[in-house]
Protein backbone atom coordinates (compact mmCIF):
# COMPACT_ATOMS: atom_id res chain seq x y z
CA UNK A 1 0.00 0.00 0.00
CA UNK A 2 0.97 3.52 -0.51
CA UNK A 3 0.24 7.01 0.67
CA UNK A 4 0.96 10.12 -1.28
CA UNK A 5 2.16 13.71 -0.02
CA UNK A 6 1.21 17.25 -2.33
CA UNK A 7 3.91 19.67 -2.01
CA UNK A 8 2.00 21.50 0.09
CA UNK A 9 2.42 18.46 2.45
CA UNK A 10 -1.43 17.10 2.03
CA UNK A 11 -1.17 13.73 2.74
CA UNK A 12 -3.77 10.83 1.08
CA UNK A 13 -4.34 7.34 1.38
CA UNK A 14 -3.69 4.47 1.34
CA UNK A 15 -3.42 3.64 -2.25
CA UNK A 16 -2.50 0.20 -4.07
CA UNK A 17 -0.53 0.21 -7.17
CA UNK A 18 -3.56 -0.18 -9.65
CA UNK A 19 -4.65 2.97 -7.96
CA UNK A 20 -1.76 5.26 -8.19
CA UNK A 21 -1.59 3.75 -11.77
CA UNK A 22 -5.05 5.04 -12.88
CA UNK A 23 -4.91 8.11 -10.01
CA UNK A 24 -1.71 9.07 -12.65
CA UNK A 25 -3.45 8.26 -15.96
CA UNK A 26 -6.51 10.66 -14.58
CA UNK A 27 -4.49 13.44 -13.80
CA UNK A 28 -5.03 13.41 -10.13
CA UNK A 29 -1.57 12.13 -9.12
CA UNK A 30 1.29 15.05 -10.37
CA UNK A 31 4.30 14.30 -11.03
CA UNK A 32 5.84 16.51 -8.31
CA UNK A 33 3.78 14.34 -5.82
CA UNK A 34 5.90 12.03 -3.32
CA UNK A 35 4.77 8.76 -3.13
CA UNK A 36 5.47 7.04 0.31
CA UNK A 37 5.56 3.29 0.44
CA UNK A 38 3.97 2.20 3.57
CA UNK A 39 5.52 -1.10 4.32
CA UNK A 40 9.39 0.35 4.02
CA UNK A 41 8.53 3.63 4.37
CA UNK A 42 10.52 4.70 1.02
CA UNK A 43 9.53 8.16 -0.09
CA UNK A 44 10.02 8.99 -3.91
CA UNK A 45 9.03 11.72 -5.99
CA UNK A 46 5.94 10.29 -8.37
CA UNK A 47 7.99 10.04 -11.71
CA UNK A 48 10.69 7.39 -9.76
CA UNK A 49 8.61 5.30 -8.60
CA UNK A 50 8.80 2.56 -11.01
CA UNK A 51 5.52 1.73 -11.89
CA UNK A 52 4.46 5.31 -12.45
CA UNK A 53 7.00 6.74 -14.08
CA UNK A 54 6.25 4.90 -17.84
CA UNK A 55 3.45 6.88 -17.19
CA UNK A 56 4.49 10.24 -16.79
CA UNK A 57 7.02 9.59 -19.33
CA UNK A 58 4.61 8.56 -22.21
CA UNK A 59 2.16 11.58 -20.87
CA UNK A 60 5.52 13.69 -21.50
CA UNK A 61 5.64 12.62 -25.05
CA UNK A 62 1.78 12.95 -25.65
CA UNK A 63 2.32 17.05 -24.42
CA UNK A 64 5.71 17.88 -26.32
CA UNK A 65 5.28 20.43 -28.98
CA UNK A 66 5.13 18.03 -31.66
CA UNK A 67 1.57 19.40 -32.78
CA UNK A 68 1.01 20.58 -36.21
CA UNK A 69 -1.00 22.65 -37.76
CA UNK A 70 -4.14 21.92 -39.32
CA UNK A 71 -3.68 24.86 -41.77
CA UNK A 72 -1.91 23.59 -45.08
CA UNK A 73 1.57 24.28 -45.98
CA UNK A 74 0.71 24.29 -49.95
CA UNK A 75 -2.37 26.82 -49.64
CA UNK A 76 0.12 29.04 -47.62
CA UNK A 77 2.90 28.92 -50.16
CA UNK A 78 -0.57 29.76 -52.89
CA UNK A 79 -1.91 32.28 -51.38
CA UNK A 80 2.01 33.93 -50.49
CA UNK A 81 3.26 33.54 -54.18
CA UNK A 82 -0.04 34.75 -55.75
CA UNK A 83 -1.15 37.92 -52.90
CA UNK A 84 1.95 37.37 -50.92
CA UNK A 85 2.38 41.43 -50.20
CA UNK A 86 -1.37 42.15 -49.28
CA UNK A 87 -0.79 39.65 -46.53
CA UNK A 88 -3.61 37.09 -47.23
CA UNK A 89 -0.96 33.80 -46.52
CA UNK A 90 -1.42 35.42 -43.11
CA UNK A 91 -4.97 35.90 -42.67
CA UNK A 92 -5.02 32.22 -43.76
CA UNK A 93 -2.42 31.07 -41.37
CA UNK A 94 -4.50 33.08 -38.53
CA UNK A 95 -1.86 36.07 -38.26
CA UNK A 96 -4.51 38.67 -38.39
CA UNK A 97 -2.57 41.29 -36.92
CA UNK A 98 0.25 41.03 -39.60
CA UNK A 99 -1.79 40.62 -42.00
CA UNK A 100 -3.71 43.62 -41.70
CA UNK A 101 -0.20 45.36 -41.25
CA UNK A 102 0.99 43.74 -44.22
CA UNK A 103 -2.89 44.63 -46.52
CA UNK A 104 -2.34 48.11 -45.06
CA UNK A 105 0.83 49.22 -46.02
CA UNK A 106 0.17 47.32 -49.55
CA UNK A 107 -2.65 49.67 -50.39
CA UNK A 108 -0.79 52.79 -49.22
CA UNK A 109 2.42 52.26 -50.80
CA UNK A 110 -0.23 51.99 -54.30
CA UNK A 111 -1.64 55.02 -53.33
CA UNK A 112 1.75 56.80 -53.39
CA UNK A 113 3.61 54.60 -55.46
CA UNK A 114 4.67 57.56 -57.03
CA UNK A 115 6.31 58.61 -54.05
CA UNK A 116 9.25 57.97 -52.10
CA UNK A 117 7.22 57.05 -48.94
CA UNK A 118 4.95 54.66 -51.61
CA UNK A 119 8.00 52.87 -52.98
CA UNK A 120 9.24 52.30 -49.14
CA UNK A 121 6.57 50.54 -48.36
CA UNK A 122 6.19 48.77 -51.43
CA UNK A 123 9.45 47.36 -50.91
CA UNK A 124 9.10 46.41 -47.25
CA UNK A 125 6.01 44.34 -48.05
CA UNK A 126 7.40 42.34 -50.48
CA UNK A 127 10.41 41.57 -48.70
CA UNK A 128 8.12 40.64 -45.76
CA UNK A 129 6.36 38.59 -48.31
CA UNK A 130 9.68 36.36 -49.87
CA UNK A 131 10.94 36.24 -46.14
CA UNK A 132 7.40 34.84 -45.83
CA UNK A 133 7.15 32.47 -48.62
CA UNK A 134 11.01 30.74 -47.87
CA UNK A 135 10.05 30.09 -43.78
CA UNK A 136 6.75 28.16 -44.98
CA UNK A 137 8.62 26.35 -47.72
CA UNK A 138 10.82 25.91 -45.37
CA UNK A 139 8.36 24.31 -42.40
CA UNK A 140 9.93 26.78 -40.49
CA UNK A 141 6.49 29.09 -39.71
CA UNK A 142 4.46 29.01 -37.43
CA UNK A 143 0.55 29.54 -37.54
CA UNK A 144 -1.81 31.52 -35.08
CA UNK A 145 -1.78 29.21 -32.35
CA UNK A 146 1.50 28.85 -32.12
CA UNK A 147 2.02 25.62 -34.48
CA UNK A 148 4.35 25.01 -37.40
CA UNK A 149 2.76 24.97 -40.93
CA UNK A 150 3.84 21.11 -42.55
Amino acid sequence: MYSVVEPNGQSHGPFSQQDLVMMAFEGRLQPDWFVIERDSGDTMPATAVPFLSRHFEALASMNSSNEVSLRYKGIAVMLALVLGPLGVHRFYLGLYKTGLAMAVLSIFGGLMWNQAIGTLCLAMVSLWSTVDLVKIGRGKMLDGDGLVVE
